[in-house]
Formats: structure tokens, C-alpha cells, sequence
């Protein structure tokens, strides 16, 4: 599904290749799901920008043309005072 990614990119966007997401879903309505599981005493405001990172890596080198992209972080603890950005 996925071309060649440069090393540069991978390595730029620190992401690990042994890392990625628990659950991804490429429907042919061109249409991604990616669910990222997280340990409960895990705190998802340290993760919230990682499936960004994943779908903006997918869309740039899928060999298919995927049109929008559904994701979940699923976790227990999260810290109230977060500051999101406009992507959520």
C-alpha cells in the first residue's frame, strides 16, 4: 500500500518503524482507519500528535488515493489542561 519512504523522513518526523498504529484499515472507498490502543496508566496527552504524523505519512507515499482518514487514541488518563490544536 505504501511507496518507499526517504529515511530522512522517517528519521525527521522521529518515527520508529517497529512502531505503528494497533489497528489500520484501508476500505476501498478510499477511506483509512487507524486506531492507536494505549495502556491504561499511559497518558494520551504524550500520543496526540502521533496519528497525525501516521496519516500525513500514509497519504504522502500510498500508492492509492485515500480522501479522508478516521482515527482513534484510546486510552484512560489524559491530562485535563491539554492545548490541542486545530486538528482535533
Amino acid at each position: 500500500m505504501l511507496a518507499n519512504v526517504p529515511e530522512e523522513l522517517i528519521q525527521s518526523l522521529n518515527l520508529k518503524l517497529t512502531k505503528r498504529p494497533d489497528i489500520f484499515l484501508y476500505a476501498s472507498e478510499e477511506k483509512c482507519l487507524l486506531v492507536e490502543l494505549k495502556e491504561p496508566n499511559e497518558d494520551l496527552s504524550d500520543h496526540l500528535n502521533q496519528l497525525t504524523k501516521y496519516c500525513n505519512l500514509i497519504a504522502n507515499y500510498s500508492v492509492q488515493k485515500i480522501s479522508s482518514f478516521h482515527c482513534c487514541l484510546i486510552g484512560e488518563n489524559i491530562n485535563p489542561i491539554t492545548d490541542l490544536d486545530g486538528d482535533y
